[in-house]
């Protein structure tokens, strides 16, 4: 697997998505639906960080202050605005 590369995590409406290595990744989701807002604590629009491949259809997203986030790889795509 590759090594770690700077990546900014889009957190505005919430943690859900990534686009890295050419594809859609997918995470359960982390912020407030209600008011699609980024997550507690988390820099808005984005947080500054790395990721890094783990697996062919895993990856794991690290930053200060924050536990890692494991995303999968998806054939899904995420819509135009928050979802």
């Amino acid at each position: 697997m590759q090594g770690s590369l700077d990546y900014e995590l889009v957190t505005h409406c919430g943690i859900h998505w990534a686009h890295f290595d050419g594809r859609y990744w997918i995470t359960p989701f982390l912020g407030d639906r209600r008011t699609h807002s980024a997550p507690n604590g988390w820099d808005d629009p984005v947080q500054q960080g790395e990721m890094r491949l783990t697996a062919d259809n895993r990856a794991v997203f690290t930053s200060a202050d924050h536990p890692p986030l494991l995303f999968r790889a998806t054939q899904r795509r995420p819509s135009d605005g928050c979802d």
